[in-house]
């Protein structure tokens, strides 16, 4: 069952998402995709396990175009498959110098996501949604 948490005044879309890790799929992870428009190039993927959560960077282009077809060629791949039962799911390739981890989630909750951050910042419009400052202040930090 999805959640999903009220925008913030900052203009941040999340989903609260499952994720099933490995090619058994017998691990359910929590996860959530989080995009903020003062940060339109970008989308956080935050996996939670057991131990720990981990956040993934990555473009909001390659998981929109992930949903159509294999994208992305460094540590974050995605692209469209079925699961036994034949339902339509994303799988997200995360890459790290420890290892590897193939996550699937549904992909009806991933498009409406994807739908619903590009109705916020448009293609094409995400310059005038960029905080300059911010992203100087964190290249400088």
């Amino acid at each position: 069952m999805n959640e999903r948490p009220p925008e913030s005044p900052a203009g941040a879309i999340s989903l609260s998402i499952p994720l099933i890790s490995g090619e058994s799929g017998t691990a359910h992870l929590g996860g959530e995709l989080h995009f903020d428009a003062h940060e339109p190039y970008a989308v956080t993927l935050r996996v939670r396990t057991a131990a720990r959560s981990v956040d993934w960077v990555f473009s909001r282009e390659l998981l929109a175009d992930g949903l159509l077809r294999p994208s992305g060629s460094g540590d974050v791949q995605v692209w469209p498959c079925h699961n036994v039962r034949g339902d339509a799911v994303a799988v997200i390739e995360l890459h790290a110098p420890t290892g590897k981890a193939l996550l699937r989630t549904p992909a009806p909750a991933v498009q409406e996501f994807v739908n619903e951050i590009f109705a916020a910042v448009p293609l094409g419009t995400e310059c005038i949604h960029l905080d300059i400052d911010a992203v100087v202040e964190k290249l400088l930090s």
